[in-house]
């Protein structure tokens, strides 16, 4: 009977010493800014130390301007067996000692890179406490802003108790964190559906290059979400380079959106910041890296560029800057805040000033006015893209139109139709859709046959309609000798040129092979390998009153006479050489496709015009 008495006695004693226990050290601890290493002694009197309430952040507790190193400091009984501290949240850095001996470190103390540190246990060794007798309890912390100390429950027990208070705390702050992240993710969402929408203006339209680095740079806060969430819900860190290579992808784009935007060419001070970016992704694999201050220069460009530009700005591309404006200069404001983390006072008063202007709370869940501006820029982008996406396509139905038309008008201009006794070959290859050749054959009913060939001045569809309008001219002439009809022409272009010119070759072939050649300021015909000499008059639409003089020759049975625009001589290729008179003279004899084709393969960069007329043999 006795022997079971004691068994039971051994056995409860025995569950007595295996029970868990936990004790949280909320309250009143001591506290000390500076750093001394003597501070963490078992024996040290700190008993002129101020108190502090923990947790809470130390600048909500009296030290608002303090910034470095601060000590807390407290006495708890240990028991025996396996125990642990548990903190929940630290910010930033810091270090933990049991009667002077060091049992953890969290974070990287004295640097400027300050990150909250969660959920950290550490275990007690037996060798740093007598089970029973006050313990005294050091903890070192480095903060940088914006908080700084103990800002979460601190707890020591057995350790299978701290395992199930961290679990549970675990639960708490995920949900913490969750709804933290729930402006964020609102914002992940407008942006993905923006950046998905812009993208798809981009492929429908790819002249608006604006589309595409809009559309990358609004992709990259859902595309770092996705891959990192589990991550931050856990309260954990983002890598240095991670952090680093997504925040040069979204200066990157938003260096190249801004210009495009804006219409501007990236300079070299755009350069510069690419480079910069670059080589910091290469730094942060090394362990160094400049992000926040390049993110603060990229931002200052941005919101000088968009100032500068303010005036020109139609209403919707206005409000649209301006909710960019506010991303800006929390991206300045965020990125220079950090730079000067390690500046004492400075770093506080603008942490401060910035705190108070840009966040405020709703049930528990904090607001960034930034954020806010951040999934208003996207929506007010998407109007600003539809209305021009709108714009661009009513003014593309109107060129479509206006093309087609002069099209039309083309086909009718370079319509052939030779006298009898010669043949006509012509080839017309437009540097664009539409060009400023012209030529005409126009047979008459006594059996002569008049050839014009023309350039206007410049390209596209204003030279063409001056084209058009010369044909026009054409079609009420008085008089078909060359001469006439060179003066008749610069009569109806008189005051419609703009500032431009138009130069003309005109030639009447007679049935038994005599030419007559005027020219107004158009490159001379050749004959049998060579320039025909003709008197170069002034080019249509420069003076009412000019005249134009007339050449006769003859054109022999088989001979060919051919007429080129400046298109042919002023071809250039990637040297920059220019076909030239001499390589034009060479092939002048050729047909006017295989002139053409040799002018185009050595580089066209204005509209080509070749005609030729040959004299048939045996009539």
């Amino acid at each position: 009977m006795a022997f079971r008495i004691a068994l039971l006695v051994l056995l409860g004693c025995s569950l007595a010493q295996a029970e868990d226990w936990i004790q949280d050290l909320a309250g009143k601890w001591k506290f000390h800014p500076g750093d001394d290493p003597r501070w963490a002694a078992a024996d040290f009197d700190d008993s002129q130390w101020a108190e502090i309430e923990v947790p809470k952040a130390w600048r909500d507790a009296g030290y608002p301007d303090l910034l470095g190193y601060g000590w807390y400091r407290t006495s708890v009984r240990i028991s025996a067996g396996e125990n642990a501290f548990y903190f929940a949240a630290v910010d930033d850095a810091y270090e933990v000692y049991v009667n002077g001996i060091r049992i953890g470190v969290a974070g990287q103390l004295g640097s400027a890179k300050g990150q909250d540190q969660y959920e950290k246990t550490w275990p007690i060794p037996a060798s740093a406490y007598v089970p029973g007798e006050p313990a005294r309890i050091a903890v070192r912390v480095w903060m940088t802003p914006p908080k700084g100390g103990i800002i979460e429950e601190v707890r020591i027990g057995s350790k299978g108790a701290i395992d199930s208070a961290a679990a549970k705390f675990r639960l708490v702050l995920r949900n913490r964190i969750v709804v933290a992240l729930l402006p964020t993710m609102l914002q992940g969402i407008v942006t993905l559906l923006t950046g998905l929408f812009v993208l798809l203006l981009f492929a429908m339209d790819r002249s608006h290059r604006e589309y595409l680095w809009f559309g990358c740079y609004q992709l990259c806060l859902p595309i770092a979400l996705a891959i990192f969430f589990p991550l931050i819900t856990e309260g954990g860190q983002l890598p240095l380079l991670a952090t680093t290579v997504i925040a040069a992808a979204v200066n990157g784009f938003i260096i190249q959106f801004v210009w495009t935007f804006l219409g501007m060419k990236p300079g070299w001070w755009a350069r510069s910041l690419q480079c910069a970016l670059v080589l910091d992704v290469f730094g942060a694999m090394r362990g160094y890296n400049f992000t926040d201050l390049l993110t603060t220069a990229v931002s200052f460009t941005c919101i000088w560029l968009l100032i500068r530009r303010f005036s020109s700005f139609r209403h919707e591309e206005l409000l649209f800057s301006i909710a960019l404006l506010l991303g800006f200069l929390s991206g300045a404001t965020g990125g220079l805040l950090r730079s000067l983390s390690s500046w004492g006072w400075l770093a506080t008063a603008v942490s401060d000033a910035y705190g108070r202007a840009m966040n405020f709370e709703i049930q528990g869940m904090q607001v960034h006015i930034p954020n806010i501006a951040s999934v208003l820029a996207p929506c007010l982008m998407m109007l600003v893209l539809l209305r021009r996406f709108e714009r661009t396509h009513r003014e593309e139905i109107r060129m479509r139109g206006e093309l087609e038309s002069a099209r039309a008008m083309q086909s009718l201009m370079a319509s052939a139709g030779p006298a009898p006794g010669f043949v006509t070959e012509a080839e017309y290859r437009p540097a664009s859709e539409v060009g400023g050749d012209f030529y005409q054959i126009l047979p008459g009913e006594d059996g002569s046959m008049l050839v014009v060939v023309g350039d206007v001045s410049g390209k596209g569809m204003k030279a063409a309609m001056l084209a058009s309008a010369v044909v026009g001219a054409l079609g009420d002439l008085g008089s078909r000798q060359p001469g006439d009809v060179l003066s008749h022409l610069n009569r109806a272009l008189a005051a419609k040129t703009q500032g431009g010119f138009v130069t003309c070759c005109c030639s009447l072939f007679a049935p038994d092979g005599e030419v007559t050649i005027a020219n107004a300021g158009h490159l001379s015909p050749y004959l049998g390998g060579r320039e025909v000499e003709v008197s170069a008059g002034l080019p249509l639409g420069v003076s009412e009153d000019a005249v134009y003089e007339e050449t006769t020759l003859r054109l022999e049975k088989g001979g060919a006479l051919t007429f080129l625009s400046d298109g042919v001589i002023e071809a250039a290729n990637q040297r920059g050489e220019l076909f030239g008179f001499e390589r034009t003279r060479e092939i002048s004899s050729r047909t006017a496709v295989e002139i053409a084709r040799a002018a185009h393969a050595w580089g066209q960069n204005d509209d080509i015009t070749v005609v030729s007329v040959r004299r048939e043999v045996g009539v």
